[in-house]
């Protein structure tokens, strides 16, 4: 086949037989036809009338490609490689993009100069390409253009390296107010070439406000304790403080946190209730004994709804009764769902005083030392103590290894 032009347009012509070159005039006699979609002259006759300077490619957009208005001519198309498919290890298709971000696609059939290599071609790339506006409707790519620029020879694909006219930020990372950010690096989006570092965003630091950081919401440390029956020598400090912080307890008073009264049921239970965030709860506890007013009643409201509490009797709570060291450990176990580890109570002088619905929940206590056992005067052994009471200081502390192992 040979393709002609004149003043009106070009057109496909087949079949053609004899010798013929680039800037033959030729007069084509035949009937309109296409094929795979171009249109086309089956040829009947066609004579040399002479000859004239090659025709000149006149430069188009891919949009003129792809809507098929200068069909059937020579035509330059310029722009960025943005993908390129190959066939039986051949360049075959290279997709376009010019200025305007419309993309076309440049075709070589196998059989074109196929010994001939384009040098420099690569995604990226700025390529000036040339060929026949052509058309072929039964090209099998999904989605893709019918409309093709089909190339006459290999050379003349011209390629430079990559104008990079297309760039993405990578790796960028906000700045908190504790760690530093990124503005990220500067990659051409088509070759992948890194072209610019990216800086350090330095770390915002917290702006509190009222106690509360007004860009992450982080609580503002507590540095001063503000109760004076706490004082930093004392061995309970830095537990009371740890739990002060978090919420967890408030004081016995405002100034007064009693380090050495005992803990009620009441306590313990709002101490985990503060310790879980203070998850909404609705309705009040069945047991008789807690009132709608009392400051626990959402808690125990809670930790009954979630397991954690059964009461003293079927009816009853015990709010104000101090807690047990058993009672206080399978509380903590039954919030942890009754986590399966076992540590060995035979090591405890009183270990067959444990009450049997506490069994499971202190071998899992100790299994995880949140509770290590104690000593009483004038015995070096451990013991388990299980019906012991335990002081608010002392609770502050197996609350403080609790958080530490569940609440990171």
């Amino acid at each position: 086949c040979i393709y002609v032009q004149d003043a009106t347009g070009g057109i496909n012509c087949f079949p053609v037989a004899g010798e013929f070159k680039l800037g033959d005039i030729v007069r084509v006699t035949g009937t309109t036809d296409s094929y795979q979609g171009e249109p086309e002259l089956q040829v009947t006759e066609i004579e040399k009338v002479g000859e004239t300077a090659p025709v000149q490619p006149i430069e188009i957009t891919a949009a003129q490609l792809n809507d098929r208005s200068a069909e059937g001519k020579l035509v330059t198309l310029k722009g960025t490689v943005t993908a390129i498919t190959m066939a039986n290890g051949l360049v075959e298709s290279i997709y376009v993009k010019d200025a305007s971000g419309a993309v076309a696609r440049v075709f070589i059939d196998g059989y074109i100069t196929a010994s001939k290599t384009i040098e420099g071609l690569k995604v990226g790339c700025t390529v000036e390409a040339t060929g026949l506006a052509s058309y072929d409707d039964t090209y099998a790519i999904e989605n893709d253009s019918y409309a093709r620029l089909r190339v006459r020879d290999r050379a003349e694909i011209l390629c430079s390296s990559c104008a990079h006219a297309e760039t993405e930020i990578r790796d960028a990372k906000a700045a908190t107010c504790t760690e530093d950010g990124y503005t990220g690096d500067t990659y051409c989006k088509l070759c992948g070439e890194k072209l610019a570092e990216g800086s350090v965003i330095t770390a915002l630091g917290h702006q509190y406000e009222n106690g509360v950081c007004t860009v992450c919401g982080e609580k503002e440390p507590i540095t001063v304790c503000p109760f004076t029956d706490v004082k930093e020598n004392d061995w309970f400090y830095a537990y009371v403080m740890k739990v002060y912080a978090a919420g967890v307890v408030n004081g016995y008073t405002k100034t007064e946190y009693a380090p050495e009264l005992k803990l009620t049921r009441g306590q313990m239970v709002t101490m985990l209730y503060r310790a879980m965030g203070e998850p909404e709860v609705s309705g009040y506890a069945s047991f008789t004994d807690v009132p709608k007013n009392a400051y626990y009643a959402k808690a125990v409201a809670w930790a009954e709804r979630e397991g954690v509490v059964n009461g003293a009797t079927p009816t009853t709570f015990a709010p104000e009764e101090n807690v047990t060291r058993e009672q206080m450990v399978t509380m903590f176990y039954r919030l942890e769902g009754k986590e399966a580890v076992c540590g060995d109570l035979t090591k405890f002088k009183d270990h067959k005083s444990v009450s049997a619905y506490a069994v499971d929940a202190m071998q899992w206590a100790v299994g995880k030392g949140i509770i290590n056992g104690t000593t009483f005067d004038g015995d070096s052994a451990l013991y388990l103590d299980p019906q012991g009471l335990t002081t608010r200081a002392q609770a502050a502390k197996v609350f403080c290894v609790w958080m530490e192992l569940y609440l990171k």
